[in-house]
């Protein structure tokens, strides 16, 4: 797939791939392809949104790729939510209620996201 990234780069890096509850982070950080095929997108975001390609979740890759993974307590973080992530989406994924909140939550977080990611553009 290509995807549009928030910094207006087209990327090929898009991968739809089962949530693994089992993925470490040492794995996902590996570049090789079969790593790359792993790709756990954004679990609970996903499941909330019902697709893996709803541009939030390109505003929280983003994120997670360019400030989480760059500091220890981000790549602690990311580790945690690779652990427990598939399992809330899990628990969402079929209660819509659950879904249409969770999106409540995650509004004000990717408006951030993309008022900041659009100041560093200009």
């Amino acid at each position: 797939f290509l995807a549009y990234r928030p910094d207006g780069a087209v990327h090929t890096s898009c991968y739809l791939a089962t949530p693994r509850a089992n993925l470490t982070l040492s794995e996902y950080l590996d570049s090789s392809e079969t790593a790359k095929e792993k790709d756990p997108f954004c679990f609970i975001a996903t499941a909330a949104y019902g697709t893996p390609m709803h541009h939030h979740l390109d505003l929280f890759r983003w994120f997670r790729d360019e400030y989480l993974a760059e500091s220890r307590a981000g790549l602690a973080f990311i580790d945690l939510y690779y652990q427990y992530g598939p399992i809330v989406a899990n628990f969402i994924s079929d209660k819509p209620a659950l879904r249409a909140m969770v999106r409540g939550l995650l509004f004000l977080p990717a408006m951030a996201l993309e008022a900041y990611n659009s100041s560093l553009e200009n």
